[in-house]
Order: C-alpha cells, then sequence, then structure tokens
C-alpha cells in the first residue's frame, strides 16, 4: 500500500537527482526544466497527505535546492566539461622556451631602459632600442624615466625605476 507521502518522498529523490544532473550533464534546461516539476509535484504530493508533511517538505526543497546548486556550480569547474568552457588563466611556468618572442622576453632582465609612457602601472619601456610594454613594480613612473627589469612573469615584464645616481648596468 503506497501512500502519498512515499511518493513525494519518491519524487523528491528524482527532482533533487535530475538538478544534480542538470549542473553536469549540458541538455539545453530540459533536465532543470524535469527536477523543477518533479520537486513541485513533490511538495503537492506531501500537501495532499497533510499540511504539516507538505511544510516539511517544501523547506527541504528550499533549504536542499540552494545547497545543491552552490556545491554544483563549485565543483563545475573540475569537470571535464566544465575545464573544456572554462578559459584557463596562463600559467608563467608554462613558457616555451623555443620561442623566440619569450627567449627575448627573459634576455632582459637586468638591463636599463627609459620609459616611453608614463607607467601607471602599465605602459611602454624603450629596452635596447626596441618598445616593450612594461609594468611598473608598486608605484606609478614617469614617462622619460629609466627604469630597471627585474622580473619576466609570462609575457609581464617588471621594472623598477632607477634612482639618480645609481646606474650600475
Amino acid at each position: 500500500m503506497t501512500t502519498p507521502l512515499i511518493w513525494a518522498t519518491l519524487v523528491l529523490c528524482l527532482g533533487l537527482m535530475l538538478l544534480v544532473a542538470e549542473l553536469f550533464i549540458p541538455s539545453g534546461g530540459v533536465l532543470g526544466i524535469m527536477a523543477g516539476l518533479a520537486l513541485i509535484g513533490s511538495v503537492a504530493l506531501a500537501f495532499q497527505q497533510s499540511g504539516r508533511a507538505g511544510l516539511l517538505f517544501l523547506l527541504v526543497v528550499l533549504v536542499a535546492l540552494p545547497t545543491i546548486v552552490g556545491v554544483g556550480l563549485h565543483l563545475w569547474p573540475r569537470t571535464p566539461i566544465g575545464r573544456r568552457m572554462l578559459l584557463a588563466r596562463p600559467n608563467p611556468e608554462d613558457i616555451d622556451s623555443t620561442n623566440e618572442v619569450d627567449q627575448h622576453l627573459h634576455s632582459l632582465v637586468g638591463k636599463v631602459g627609459r620609459t616611453l609612457t608614463q607607467l601607471r602601472p602599465a605602459g611602454m619601456t624603450e629596452i635596447d632600442g626596441r618598445r616593450i610594454d612594461t609594468v611598473a613594480e608598486g608605484m606609478i613612473i614617469e614617462q622619460g624615466e629609466l627604469v630597471r627589469v627585474l622580473d619576466v612573469q609570462g609575457r609581464r615584464v617588471v621594472v623598477r625605476k632607477l634612482e639618480a645616481n645609481v646606474l650600475d648596468s
């Protein structure tokens, strides 16, 4: 003998499973609509049993829904589909040392140049007769100032202003 409460519990579980599946399986929203209908149906079946059971099921849905969505969205970028759909941040250690541009940028470390534009914090600097996009370390550097290349992080050239009396190349 099945009561509406047993059916409500089964439909609630089905709705929550469909909701989880919607987060990890690209369905164009079909699974989400089915999950929503199942959750509404489970609450309606519980209200048929009693008002108290209906309120309990409604409370479960109102707590479980944002919890499952939050956990799913937190885990989604770690899934194979999520990794394919999201752009990965470039890792500075993934520099192709055989690439001519990367080799040139790394050869600039320690060299001195003159800023062509104001660096706040990014701008153009002339180093060895070439225009290079650079980033100032921590402060604004005015146009025409002498700077030294401190580091290259990926394609980001970091410079620091030289003091007027310090020019030890």
